[in-house]
């Protein structure tokens, strides 16, 4: 019937039987009959369990929409691998400069905090000669772009240098005198006084600023120099911004908060809802940088992961209609915000074109151009600036475009594998991930493959159980908690 392994992953949904069929990137129920000669045939069993003609009819029919196809054979290279070089010269529009790398907290888990391989605090520094020539660089790529123009300023603690932040807002501001200009920073707060927050504000800026949570909890790792919390620096200063400028527009903020694997996430979701000085702001929580970490951190609490859980399926009542958005909480909106793209917006894909990429890496440099405090340039602020692997080039002599062809194209590495994953089309692996420091590493980027299929897995479940319950997916696209 099958006549060759079929290219697919086979679901069980709560009562309900799924194929994904990887080919053509869609999601059909079946029945039990089908769904264990289908899995007979993906084990290699034999005898193959027998089917009923209704059953066989169903799968001739499936066989002739070219569902249940063979695995393709496929060439890893990405869509934008030709227009690289193109898009890189011609069409850059975003780019964030690192402006130094020091700063005035040591935060434990911070990349340069030493618990990092190679990366450590230093007071190294961008100097305008630097500056004004990446920006020139931006200035001579940019010319058939006709989108926004995003710059943003990095560190360290990037308000350290805060004269050169301005020096180069104003340069911007004569390089493109016809584009709409947006800046962005994020701080930790402890230097933003009422002055440089209505600069920046004045100058179309969007601020993030770094806070972990309530004091005991932010304390715990965002420490001064001297070992003290941070705590209590940052909320006066928030405070007395407030106080200071009518009118503060709250959707200019947005709070990073880093939850360490420790932290009690009801007390972070509870401080970031009632807190006064800081629930008018939209929050995001992100964890612990792993990504060349010396040591493997502690294991996640095991309540934490039930909040998380408990936040998502509120926002899943939401999207059924069941209960009113004010019920739900930030704390889920990235969680549907990729599944809604990933499941919900997936469009149908050729597998059997002949060169394919796994998802998972962004264009480098064209998604947001990284310029170090010595003007090396690296795909974002993501990957590490002492990595000479992750390194494409510099603002002297343009971009290494042989260096950034083996980042976009990562999968390369583990293209044997890649070719035969079902969760091809859902593969979220950056390229950090895979940063060997002297090369792309095979070995790290496999490390991640179980975590990605698992996380594919359960959106694809989650999706299919939405949808049977006529979720609107839409409202998840524009929440406004």
């Amino acid at each position: 019937m099958v006549e060759q392994k079929p290219f697919i992953k086979l679901l069980k949904v709560i009562n309900h039987l799924y194929i994904f069929d990887v080919n053509t990137n869609k999601i059909i129920e079946t029945n039990g009959h089908i769904y264990n000669y289908l899995d007979s045939v993906l084990r290699d069993l034999s005898p193959l369990p027998l089917l009923t003609k209704e059953d066989e009819e169903i799968l001739e029919n499936m066989l002739k929409e070219g569902l249940l196809q063979g695995r393709p054979d496929i060439i890893i290279e990405h869509v934008m691998n030709e227009q690289l070089e193109y898009v890189l010269d011609h069409e850059l529009s975003r780019m964030c400069l690192q402006v130094t790398q020091n700063c005035n907290l040591r935060c434990k888990y911070c990349i340069f905090s030493g618990s990092y391989i190679n990366r450590v605090h230093n007071n190294k520094r961008m100097d305008w000669v630097t500056a004004r020539k990446a920006l020139d660089f931006l200035y001579e790529r940019n010319g058939e772009s006709d989108n926004d123009l995003l710059i943003g300023f990095y560190g360290g603690e990037p308000l350290l240098e805060f004269d050169l932040i301005k020096k180069c807002v104003d340069y911007s501001y004569k390089l493109f005198p016809s584009k709409n200009l947006q800046f962005n920073i994020t701080t930790n707060a402890t230097l933003l006084s009422p002055e440089i927050a209505r600069y920046l504000l004045e100058h179309n800026f969007t601020i993030t600023l770094s806070i972990d949570g309530p004091e005991e909890i932010h304390d715990r790792n965002r420490v001064l120099v001297n070992g003290q919390g941070s705590f209590q620096t940052v909320m006066n200063n928030i405070k007395t911004m407030f106080s200071s400028i009518q009118n503060l527009p709250a959707e200019k903020f947005i709070i990073s908060c880093v939850l360490s694997n420790d932290a009690k996430l009801e007390s972070v979701v509870r401080f970031f809802n009632e807190d006064k000085r800081v629930n008018k702001f939209t929050y995001q929580l992100t964890a612990v940088n792993d990504v060349n970490l010396k040591e493997q951190p502690l294991p996640a609490r095991k309540k934490n992961n039930a909040i998380n859980q408990y936040e998502n399926a509120k926002m899943f009542l939401y999207g059924v209609g069941r209960i009113p958005v004010e019920m739900t909480s930030q704390l889920a909106v990235p969680y549907v915000d990729e599944l809604t793209h990933n499941f919900y917006h997936r469009s149908a894909v050729d597998m059997k074109q002949k060169k394919i990429h796994p998802g998972g890496p962004c264009v480098p440099g064209h998604h947001k151009l990284f310029v170090d405090v010595e003007g090396n340039l690296y795909p974002c602020e993501r990957v590490s600036e002492t990595s000479p692997v992750m390194k494409m080039g510099n603002l002297d002599n343009g971009f290494d475009f042989d260096a950034a062809k083996r980042i976009l194209n990562v999968g390369q590495v583990t293209k044997d594998e890649c070719s035969k994953c079902w969760a091809f089309n859902f593969c979220t692996q950056c390229v950090a991930f895979a940063d060997g420091v002297t090369e792309i590493s095979r070995e790290l980027r496999l490390q991640e493959c179980s975590r990605v299929r698992s996380t594919a897995e359960d959106m694809m479940k989650d999706y299919i159980v939405l949808q049977d319950y006529g979720c609107e997916f839409e409202k998840f696209e524009n929440v406004k908690i």
